[in-house]
């Protein structure tokens, strides 16, 4: 309703004050390409997609969210790169020291794996709200 509509814009609203994009707020800080905050909010829109997609859907195992989501997101990341829309995640690593590459994917994949089901599953339990309150605070607690 109403209230939902304008929560949501006070919250967009809120992302965009923290993240003090250059074109509204003017510094001599390095210039910050207009597709990286164009990727935070869809980071956070596709992260309310999956909060909700498991609550509405509690018949479905967590796992199946689990490998979609991880299948999506490595997708997702593949593009990006053959696109080069980031200049510094080229896939040149691979060949030049494969099996360190293949130790960290290992390590990553397991600990996105981990917290993708663990995201799965408390969505199916919690409200999402809930969900997405602990989820993003943790998410900035371990990001430092």
């Amino acid at each position: 309703g109403v209230v939902q509509g304008l929560a949501l814009i006070c919250s967009l609203l809120g992302a965009v004050l923290v993240c003090r994009p250059s074109f509204i707020f003017p510094s001599d800080a390095e210039e910050v390409p207009m597709h990286a905050y164009l990727m935070a909010l869809g980071a956070g829109f596709s992260r309310a997609c999956v909060y909700l997609t498991v609550r509405k859907a509690p018949e479905v195992h967590s796992l199946w969210f689990t490998v979609i989501t991880m299948c999506t997101t490595a997708t997702t990341w593949w593009v990006l790169a053959q696109a080069e829309i980031m200049a510094d995640y080229t896939l040149d690593v691979f060949v030049d020291s494969p099996h360190i590459t293949a130790a960290w994917c290992a390590v990553l994949g397991g600990l996105v794996y981990i917290a993708t089901a663990a995201i799965s599953k408390g969505s199916q339990y919690c409200p999402a709200g809930v969900t997405a309150t602990v989820s993003t605070g943790t998410s900035m607690v371990s990001g430092y």
